[in-house]
């Protein structure tokens, strides 16, 4: 997992009352966003899932409350987006 920010991607999520109870929230900057991501490739019409390009799951990322280790996964539908990430250099 990572936090959207390292790739300059931010969210501004709405919570749901049912949301915020779930992960005991009581104040909105105690919430992380994470996304997962994955490394995948497929060879010879085989799914291998080292090597590869990256995936970030940017329609459902991870809100934790960090303030009391509680967290779900906000699945977003209905989305109408384009992404595409690329890097000029490699990252250390």
């Amino acid at each position: 997992m990572i936090s959207p920010g390292e790739y300059h991607f931010f969210y501004e999520l709405e919570v749901s009352d049912a949301e915020e109870e779930l992960i005991g929230l009581d104040d909105p900057g105690d919430v992380v966003v994470l996304l997962v991501v994955s490394r995948a490739s497929v060879q010879d019409g085989q799914l291998m899932l080292a090597g590869g390009d990256l995936h970030f799951n940017v329609t459902a990322p991870i809100l934790i409350n960090a303030a009391k280790g509680l967290a779900l996964q906000k699945v977003l539908r209905g989305l109408d987006y384009s992404i595409t990430v690329r890097s000029a250099e490699p990252r250390d």
